[in-house]
């Protein structure tokens, strides 16, 4: 399982290239992560507990296995979340709105950092800010 610190709120995971990164996540996710945690070992018999990842496959009938969740299973519920609200949604979407906020809200220096990229110019590519979010920066400066 991916190395789960609680009190930083921070997840080792191995990402792109091998890699050992460290990822954070605000209050809220964490206590969503834990429930989850919680909730899977109680459904979950003993032995059939694997924890060398986070995301259990779950069946029809909230049947939780002992398989981890597969990358179509996340694109599928992504999509599903998405139908329900009129929006075509993919996983990578989450990525690009998470790094335009950061970029938004903080600065671009930042967003390349949680993103973990090399390259900034990788990072502003994610930026999916539109033209009138462009204009009311312009409308905004004054001398």
């Amino acid at each position: 399982m991916a190395q789960v610190n609680f009190d930083e709120r921070s997840l080792r995971v191995i990402g792109k290239g091998n890699k050992e990164l460290v990822k954070y996540a605000p209050d809220w996710a964490f206590a969503k992560l834990q429930a989850w945690l919680a909730f899977r070992r109680e459904h979950l018999k003993e032995g059939e507990q694997d924890d060398s990842f986070l995301f259990n496959r779950i069946r029809r009938g909230s049947h939780i296995t002992r398989e981890r969740i597969t990358k179509h299973a996340i694109y599928y519920i992504a999509r599903q979340r998405g139908d329900q609200v009129g929006v075509k949604i993919m996983p990578h979407d989450f990525r690009r709105s998470f790094i335009t906020r950061v970029i938004e809200e903080h600065d671009l220096s930042i967003a390349q950092k949680l993103a973990h990229h090399t390259n900034i110019q990788t990072t502003a590519s994610y930026d999916v800010r539109d033209d009138n979010e462009r204009r009311r920066a312009v409308d905004r400066f004054d001398l």
